[in-house]
């Protein structure tokens, strides 16, 4: 989706959408890991 919309702007924008995806993607691979930390935690006390 971001990729058509940087296709009809400026030159300088599609370098400020790769950045956003990659800070989007980094947070959710570190999202990620916390979540499975609490999964791996709550399976020995479950509630």
């Amino acid at each position: 989706m971001s990729i058509l919309t940087a296709k009809r702007c400026s030159n300088r924008e599609p370098v400020l959408y790769s950045l956003t995806n990659r800070i989007q993607n980094s947070n959710k691979k570190i999202e990620y890991r916390i979540n499975n930390c609490l999964e791996q935690n709550c399976k020995t006390a479950k509630y």
